[in-house]
């Protein structure tokens, strides 16, 4: 599956730059690029994908220009959400940009770097140690570190998931594209 996903990112990222197909509502690339968000976290929220994350430079970098493209479009966004805001009195407008505030400050580039190499430094040492570890049970066991690892990574990647999927619904109920 990790692989599988790897390969349909840079595929994606290939033919979907920044740049390409201006005709596309901000809306219809937001879809599109949190889409692709979903399936790389799907495997990047597990210890493997970490590896695959932590090993494959090629795959990092992959990662990160996603993650650019869903900051450069969340900021988009955020500023059409603003003009709205001035416009209209709406809670739903007032809570999606709470939550791009929040993917802009707590999960940007460099907050989602430092935990990822975070996560990796205490992936390598789980796997150099992973034959004393082998010895022990339970949570000082090797799977239980694994676990443990992987219990972090998830919640974090996990709560920048739900705030993309978060903003994309909300754009689609306020009919966002209507005001482009």
């Amino acid at each position: 599956m990790i692989a599988c996903s790897f390969f349909v990112v840079l595929e994606t990222a290939a033919n979907n730059t920044l740049e390409n197909d201006t005709t596309e509502s901000i809306v219809t690339k937001f879809d599109k690029i949190s889409y692709r968000w979903d399936a790389v976290a799907a495997d990047l929220e597990q210890y493997n994908g970490l590896g695959v994350f932590c090993l494959e430079k090629t795959y990092r970098n992959e990662v990160f220009l996603l993650l650019e493209e869903v900051h450069h479009f969340d900021s988009l966004i955020y500023e059409k959400l603003v003009e709205l805001s001035q416009l209209k009195n709406n809670g739903e407008i007032k809570k999606t940009i709470k939550q791009i505030e929040e993917l802009e400050t707590e999960f940007g580039i460099k907050e989602f770097s430092k935990f990822l190499s975070k996560e990796c430094r205490e992936r390598r040492e789980v796997e150099k140690q992973k034959r004393d570890l082998e010895a022990n049970l339970g949570q000082e066991g090797y799977a239980g570190q694994q676990q443990l690892v992987e219990s972090t990574l998830y919640r974090y990647v996990h709560h920048v998931t739900y705030l993309v999927d978060h903003i994309r619904k909300h754009i689609h109920h306020l009919h966002l594209e209507d005001y482009e």
